[in-house]
C-alpha cells in the first residue's frame, strides 16, 4: 500500500492508470504503530521485451567531438548484444534523449561498462 499526498498526485497522477507498470520513490513513515510508505516521486520504467536493460550514457554536448563519437562506437561495436543504448545529451538546459540504433546494441555486461566509464568518466554510465 503506497500513500500519496496531493502535491505529488497532481504531479505524478497521470502516470498511474489500471494495469500500468511504474516506479515509486518514496520513504517510510513510522511515526504510527504502523509503518507506512509515502511516494514521493513517480516514473514509468522504459519495458523493453526480449532485451536487456538498455544501457544509458550521460554525456555534456560541449565534450561531443569526431574523435570522441568514433571512439564510442569502437567499444559498443566491440561489445555487441541484445541492449539498446539510450545516449542522454546535456546541454545545462535541457537533456535530449537519443536511442542508437539497433547496430549499436551492446552486451550489458561489466566490460563494456569499464569501457565506458574510463572513456567518458565515472558518472557517464548509469
Amino acid at each position: 500500500e503506497v500513500f500519496v499526498f496531493p502535491r505529488t498526485m497532481s504531479d505524478f497522477g497521470h502516470l498511474l492508470e489500471e494495469d500500468s507498470v511504474v516506479a515509486i520513490k518514496g520513504r517510510i513513515d513510522r511515526r504510527d504503530d504502523q509503518a507506512k510508505f509515502i511516494a514521493m516521486e513517480v516514473k514509468r520504467p522504459e519495458l523493453i521485451i526480449g532485451e536487456g536493460p538498455p544501457l544509458r550514457l550521460k554525456v555534456p554536448a560541449s565534450r561531443l567531438t569526431e574523435t570522441l563519437v568514433n571512439e564510442v562506437k569502437r567499444i559498443l561495436e566491440a561489445h555487441s548484444g541484445d541492449s539498446a543504448v539510450m545516449l542522454h545529451v546535456e546541454d545545462g538546459r535541457r537533456t535530449t534523449v537519443l536511442r542508437l540504433g539497433p547496430g549499436f546494441c551492446v552486451d550489458g555486461g561489466n566490460a563494456v561498462h569499464a569501457e565506458l566509464r574510463v572513456l567518458l568518466g565515472a558518472d557517464a554510465v548509469f
